[in-house]
Parts: structure tokens; C-alpha cells; sequence
């Protein structure tokens, strides 16, 4: 049997993960809002597939905002300022766990392929694909 795989975009600009949050010695998710907007596009994109059982690849490029100013003009296609490639795969993976639809748990993700990258349309493109 042919390893399935599917395709993803999130049209929003694409988040860094932060640290919970503490309140009154409790702690919070500081990012629920954003999780959740992720979410809806996620279960969009899925529809009614099976869920990844693993092990599975995550390939997944972020298009980032070029900068407005002329000083910060970029002089390459490739991102290398904030926020960090981790950070930005961390939320990702965060906000697919969190739809229950796709994955239920990021440990089966056995290999990533990442990148970030400049674009006038900022998003998050994502391919989740089976490994044999």
C-alpha cells in the first residue's frame, strides 16, 4: 500500500511558541487563541481522513513578512532573524496535536524538514506524509 500523505496551509502569519505563562502561582497557555486559529485551518485542510497513526515526516516551510523599511530590507530569499525555526515548528506541532484530527501526539513525527523563508503572503505550508 502507497504511504499517504496530505497538505496543509494555515494563511496566517506564522507564530513563534512561547513559554507558559504564570498567573496567581498557576500556570497558562499564553498561546490558546493562536493554537486555536491554527486548528480551524488544520481541520479544514484534513477534512474526514483517517488519523496519522505514524511514524510520519513533517515537511513545512514558513513564509515570512519581508520587512517595510529600507534599512531591513531582505538581501536573501532565506529568513534568518526572529523567531527561531524551533520555536516556530514547536507551535506548529503544538497547534496539530491540538486538533485531535490529524495526529494525537507528536511523538510519531519521526523526521522534520524545515525551513523559513521570505514572501509578500506570510502562511505555513505543511506536508504530513507516512513513513514506511
Amino acid at each position: 500500500m502507497e504511504p499517504r500523505s496530505k497538505s496543509y496551509v494555515i494563511p496566517l502569519k506564522p507564530i513563534s511558541w512561547k513559554r507558559a505563562g504564570i498567573s496567581d502561582r498557576r500556570f497558562y497557555d499564553q498561546q490558546l487563541s493562536e493554537k486555536i486559529a491554527y486548528g480551524l485551518y488544520i481541520n479544514r485542510c484534513h477534512g474526514n481522513e483517517p488519523i496519522f497513526q505514524g511514524p510520519v515526516v513533517l515537511e513545512v516551510v514558513f513564509y515570512m513578512a519581508k520587512s517595510q523599511g529600507k534599512k531591513n530590507k531582505p538581501k536573501t530569499h532565506h529568513h534568518m532573524f526572529a523567531p527561531d525555526l524551533s520555536n516556530l515548528i514547536k507551535l506548529l506541532e503544538d497547534a496539530i496535536v491540538d486538533t485531535k484530527v490529524v495526529l494525537t501526539d507528536d511523538r510519531i513525527i519521526s523526521k522534520i524538514i524545515a525551513k523559513k523563508v521570505y514572501d509578500d503572503n506570510p502562511r505555513t505550508e505543511f506536508i504530513l506524509r507516512e513513513l514506511e
